[in-house]
């Protein structure tokens, strides 16, 4: 080949040679053919597999993205705005509920002593405090008791009346005590160092302090002192396990004079009898479990004397009474059934002639909040809770459901926080979201629920049971004691919730820190998140899979979200501009003409304003720019028409149901309340996301070690990437810094959403990847126990430990496969741009979850920094205790936390320009900030 022929002459190599040869496109003279030389070049169009999937993922994601962020458009209920003592006028009772199954005395202690101090200031109903006890503990009975005999023994003064003292007392002691470690609170306080720890609880610090900063010491102490050295010495005594009494253990407290003191203290400790191991933890009435008999017709007064008489059921000797009703002693062993059967205790014990008010106070709705033995409440507890049930004019909103707080763990920094156990992504995000709509989920304790029977209501009710009767083959409807929190599954707040929400209650979330916790260890905090996930899976089943008063509306907006997807796909995937309505015959062809044909004009004059030259060089561009906005434009004018839809048909029904028909709203009658509905939709089908971090991992994986080839313009890029992260990041901020203004201003109180937080929700949603399919399919099994055979699902008693192992091995790949995508890249030294991208997607994950990983595997090594440094060299190298504490000082300290929480923001700012240079960026970001979506 004569290359100097070509760059000469300009004619073929062949020209110049002796010999005549027939070259390809050339001349018989040797010169090149101009056709050959210019050509139409067709633009390139990313038309593979592996786009389409990538393209459908991104889409899912944006629409779970606008389901979670939707109802930010909307403004939060209006409540009263302070306490008045008259608000609990039209109340018949408070109770806080603590409840307690394995915790040790100095937990429980705590959280009766911040129960107690939460009592409001003339209160105007009674104020019980009933420490619900499922491990019927003797030596925790034995404590409760001396804890009332310091409230008895508190004295009246001369200036302040009893429940003055009482709730100075117990304002200090709450003081006292609510920054303990869970170090502090361990089983056995013995030995100096727990000296301390013992006096704060047993009261005495907070006596002394009365003493020096309240005058105290001029009140009569001798018998408050007395009560305080008991409880005191009731502490240091070891916890022994004694014989359990296996029916209801029920010790109710009183104050001498019942006029002085709206506070009533209540030990219940339900039934809890051995089972037959062969049978099935059912329900109903079968062999193997227990049951007690009341006439037909019986009132309330009978209910506990009647369970004191519960019986197991034998197999073949069954009793049958025609003129009895045999009732199942316990329907869940869970927190649920704990807590049905409090409601029915205070409910039947307001009920009593010597407890009934003689006004309208009986028949008015109680308040029930629930408060796990690791957390205590705040004296100001019920004084902000309590006008969240009211409205703007002080009288008692008949649609609030419930009110929750959020966990706060004093002794638990953000930046410390490895697993995310401030819940940090669901309430200081996701709640603040959704309480724009009042749809915020109940999370458990921290949460106060309005309950609401009339005077003459039984604490039995019928159901129906979940397996057939062996004789008539029919499922027949038994009596059970009545349920205010469902039992058919583990996690009865989201259930609750559901119910609350389905009716067309709202809910209030109270952005302050109400409550101090103990904080889990992280092996038990993972397990309690395994199993959270694993009892929705399995609430997302039954509500889906059944008949229920109620659920249609929640189908419905099921189905909504569901053509919302479909129309997603239908965008991406048609190819012209006729409507789907015209090509289903629904509207004329001369309409669509009508509508269709000037918006085309006039999209054809605005593209060649914007871009004459490059759409004249094609035109094939300039019709692919009209079809794909004009496609948008139609998608974007037809939700909106839908929408307006929606709501004519909403309000339509507030005026049907409210006005002409005269009842209660049955169906969503505004649209706050499809909001709701909303969220019940996205907290129940979380689990249909479970494969998209699965899948993103693998997917740039796969690209590191294959290559592929998009097209993307740079320019166009960058702009997108810059539009999705103001809006991403301006919906979040703005709908947080209003509730947190709000807050501000009410309260004086903020709890923000930090860089932490979000770090960590990041971090969360990669990890607990494997949780959530693994959850699935035990929930499968607990649906499967359920729906055949009647099971009582709400407890779960497996120690959970795959859990934690399944996230350790789980980031350990993480990591593993980053270093060998690293390797590869190392020795190939040839990625394309694709794959680069990649790699760095993959090394930014692999730094997300770092730390989870590392604190998991080395977190807790029992070397000392003592102990290492008295090794050699050689005992240092082959110990394992010294490795741990090395990784352990090499990357859970606070520079590599620091480094690694703002690579994020840094990362999220970087990215937008990284895409001028390499341009598949853009979709990357794209996906995370769609994708990384975690619901309850």
């Amino acid at each position: 080949f004569n290359d100097r022929c070509v760059a000469v002459s300009g004619r073929c190599g062949s020209a110049c040679d002796d010999g005549v040869v027939d070259m390809h496109r050339c001349t018989a003279e040797g010169y090149i053919e101009q056709s050959a030389l210019v050509a139409k070049i067709l633009p390139q169009k990313n038309d593979s597999i592996n786009v389409w999937l990538f393209v459908f993922l991104l889409l899912l994601g944006f629409a779970v993205k606008v389901a979670v962020f939707c109802p930010g458009i909307f403004r939060s209920y209006p409540h009263f705005r302070r306490y008045d003592p008259s608000l609990t006028e039209d109340l018949r009772f408070i109770v806080v509920c603590v409840t307690s199954s394995n915790d040790n005395r100095a937990l429980a202690l705590r959280s009766l002593i911040g129960a107690v101090g939460a009592l409001p200031a003339g209160c105007s109903c009674r104020y019980h405090v009933a420490y619900l006890d499922e491990g019927h503990r003797p030596e925790h009975k034995a404590l409760w008791m001396k804890f009332c005999h310091i409230l008895a023994a508190i004295p009246s003064g001369s200036f302040q009346t009893y429940e003055e003292n009482v709730r100075q007392f117990f304002h200090v002691w709450v003081e006292e005590t609510n920054k303990l470690k869970a170090s502090e609170l361990k089983e056995n306080l013995y030995g100096d160092r727990s000296q301390k720890t013992v006096d704060f609880l047993s009261g005495k610090t907070t006596l002394k302090k009365l003493k020096i900063s309240f005058g105290w010491q001029v009140l009569v102490l001798e018998n408050l002192e007395n009560a305080i050295e008991h409880l005191h010495e009731e502490l240091r005594v070891p916890e022994a396990l004694k014989k359990k009494w296996y029916l209801d253990d029920i010790t109710d407290w009183l104050p001498t004079d019942t006029n002085s003191l709206a506070l009533r203290l209540h030990y219940l400790a339900r039934a809890s009898p051995p089972e037959d191991e062969r049978t099935l933890k059912t329900q109903h009435v079968a062999p193997g479990t227990w049951y007690y008999e009341v006439p037909q017709g019986s009132g309330n007064e009978l209910w506990l004397s009647a369970r004191q008489r519960a019986v197991e059921m034998l197999h073949g000797i069954e009793e049958t009474d025609q003129f009895k009703v045999q009732i199942p002693l316990r329907t869940s062993r869970g927190t649920a059934g704990c807590l049905n059967f409090a409601a029915n205790y205070f409910f039947q014990y307001s009920g009593r002639l010597e407890n009934l008010y003689g006004d309208s106070r009986d028949t008015s709705p109680a308040l029930l909040s629930i408060c796990d033995a690791r957390h205590q409440f705040q004296t100001d507890f019920f004084h902000t809770t309590v006008p969240y049930f009211f409205d703007s004019y002080g009288d008692l909103n008949p649609n609030v459901g419930f009110a929750q707080c959020p966990k706060y763990f004093p002794h638990v920094q953000d930046r410390a926080d490895y697993l995310d156990n401030n819940d940090a992504q669901f309430f200081r995000l996701n709640c603040m979201i959704h309480n724009c709509c009042g749809g915020v989920s109940g999370h458990g304790t921290n949460s106060t629920w309005k309950l609401h029977r009339s005077p003459d209501s039984l604490v039995w009710e019928l159901a129906k049971q979940r397996v057939r009767d062996r004789t008539t083959h029919r499922k027949h409807k038994d009596y059970i004691e009545t349920r205010t929190f469902p039992e058919n599954c583990a996690a009865e707040d989201t259930a609750g919730s559901l119910k609350q929400m389905i009716r067309g209650k709202h809910s209030h979330f109270i952005s302050r820190r109400l409550s101090y916790g103990v904080a889990k260890t992280p092996a038990e905090h993972l397990v309690s998140v395994q199993k959270s996930i694993q009892a929705h899976f399995v609430l997302s089943l039954q509500s889906f899979f059944r008949c229920a008063t109620g659920f249609t509306s929640l189908w419905a907006t099921f189905l909504a979200f569901g053509f919302f997807v479909a129309s997603l796909f239908i965008l991406l995937t048609k190819t012209d501009l006729k409507w789907q309505v015209v090509e289903w015959g629904w509207v004329k062809e001369d309409y669509y003409n009508a509508v269709m044909q000037p918006a085309r004009n006039w999209s054809e004059e605005v593209a060649q304003i914007l871009n004459r030259s490059m759409f004249e060089c094609d035109q094939d561009l300039l019709e692919s720019f009209i079809l794909i906005t004009l496609q948008i434009a139609v998608w974007v004018a037809t939700l909106v028409l839908v929408l307006f839809i929606i709501s004519i048909i909403t309000e339509t029904c507030k005026f049907v149901q409210r006005i002409c028909l005269g009842f209660g709203s049955i169906w969503p009658d505004e649209m706050r309340w499809w909001g709701r509905l909303l969220i019940l939709v996205c907290n129940l089908t979380h689990f249909l996301w479970a494969w998209m971090p699965l899948f993103w991992i693998g997917f740039n994986l796969y690209n590191v070690f294959d290559s592929r080839e998009f097209h993307y313009s740079p320019i166009g890029m960058f702009i997108f990437t810059l539009i999705l992260q103001v809006l991403n990041w301006g919906m979040i901020g703005a709908s947080c810094m209003r509730h947190s203004l709000e807050a501000s201003m009410e309260a004086n109180e903020v709890v923000m959403l930090t860089i932490d937080n979000i770090w960590r929700s990041t971090q969360r949603y990669y990890i607990t990847a494997p949780l959530t399919v693994y959850s699935m399919v035990e929930g499968m099994q607990d649906y499967i126990r359920f729906h055949c055979y009647g099971q009582d699902i709400t407890f779960n008693d497996k120690n959970g430990k795959i859990a934690v192992y399944l996230v350790k091995y789980w980031t350990l790949l993480l990591e593993v496969a980053a270093v060998f995508a690293w390797i590869y890249f190392c020795t190939t030294g040839a990625l394309d741009e694709g794959g680069l991208t990649s790699l760095i997607i993959i090394t930014v994950i692999a730094l997300d979850v770092l730390h989870p990983c590392a604190y998991l595997w080395v977190g807790e090594t029992t070397m000392t920094p003592e102990l290492a440094n008295s090794m050699s060299w050689y005992q240092a190298f082959t110990t394992l205790g010294w490795w741990e504490l090395l990784l352990h000082d090499l990357i859970l300290n606070d520079f590599v936390t620091g480094f690694l929480k703002w690579l994020g923001p840094a990362w999220m700012i970087a990215m937008p320009l990284l895409t001028l240079v390499l341009p598949y960026l853009g979709v990357n970001q794209a996906f995370m900030l769609v994708a990384t979506v975690h619901n309850r």
